[in-house]
């Protein structure tokens, strides 16, 4: 009826993208048969351009472009770069300790093994959390992981063989 508020109606439809990419994924589709104006807010993402397109039919639609909001890209490379920022640290730190430049101290081991538990747990503030295997975790946790676990083996592996000499007999 003319002059009264319409209801909203939710639509489902498809995207297309590559969640592989987050927090930079792009997901797009098309609303057919649409003559109605269309505006959308879901939080963490935002809609972009959305303009009148040609659907596959001849029909009339909306073409939808989704992103993530600026925020949540800045909260998921922040992360990221704190993970890869840990695990140079830690490995730096090793190898000083590793080439006789440093003693190793108690928290040595303790801070690499704590990391290998503590990056999953920082992995997860970023905002929706991603699926498994996307471009962060190429880019930085897995490495960030394998980092720890190497330093933590490093660690022990040369504690093991130090202390063995330090036990061995003086030569009379």
């Amino acid at each position: 009826m003319k002059g009264q508020r319409i209801n909203p109606i939710e639509a489902v439809f498809p995207l297309h993208g590559d969640v592989n990419l987050y927090p930079f994924d792009d997901h797009k589709g098309t609303l057919a048969d649409m003559k109605a104006a269309f505006t959308a807010s879901i939080p963490g993402l935002t809609f972009r351009a959305s303009k009148s397109a040609e659907s596959v039919k001849g029909l009339i639609g909306i073409e939808v472009n989704l992103r993530r909001a600026t925020n949540v890209v800045l909260i998921s490379l922040t992360t990221v770069l704190m993970m890869a920022a840990m695990a140079v640290g830690l490995v730096t730190m090793v190898l000083k300790i590793i080439s006789g430049r440093r003693r190793a101290d108690a928290f040595h081991i303790t801070m690499s093994v704590s990391l290998i538990f503590g990056l999953p747990a920082l992995r997860n503030v970023q905002p929706s959390i991603p699926p498994i295997g996307t471009l962060g975790d190429a880019v930085a946790f897995t490495w960030a992981e394998l980092a720890a676990a190497g330093s933590a083996i490093a660690l022990i592996v040369d504690w093991l063989l130090r202390s063995r000499s330090d036990n061995t007999p003086p030569a009379k």
